[in-house]
């Protein structure tokens, strides 16, 4: 339905909820909220993260985490042979945690329950 002629059109609010998802290992290890829009996002940003956040964290607390199996190399671009090796994820989902599946995690860990109280505020309970 078109808005009236004169006015503005209101977007509509959109639930992200069901694509956001949190960094496994940051949420687990490192005490960190990382936070995606979506798996795919998780994934284009996946070795940068994990360098950047992952690699640095683990060394701080001494935690060893054993994860080369989850990783899938890429080869060298030909033009740039002093470039470190780049990789990916092999399956993202063993990363990440949907928003849905960390609340409820947090709600038993804690014994609590979020109810929404208004469209975009939450309440413990």
């Amino acid at each position: 339905m078109k808005p009236p002629p004169g006015t503005v059109a209101q977007p509509k609010h959109r639930d992200y909820s069901p694509t956001l998802c949190f960094c496994r290992e940051c949420l687990e290890i490192h005490e960190l909220p990382t936070v995606w829009c979506s798996p795919e996002c998780a994934a284009s940003q996946f070795q940068r993260h994990r360098d950047t956040v992952h690699m640095p964290g683990r060394v701080k607390r001494g935690v060893v985490v054993i994860d080369r199996d989850k990783l899938e190399y890429l080869s060298v671009p030909v033009d740039r042979p002093n470039q470190r090796r780049p990789y990916r994820a092999r399956d993202i989902s063993a990363h990440v945690i949907m928003y849905e599946d960390a609340v409820r995690n947090w709600e038993q860990e804690n014994h609590v329950k979020l109810q929404k109280a208004h469209r975009t505020a939450w309440a413990v309970v």
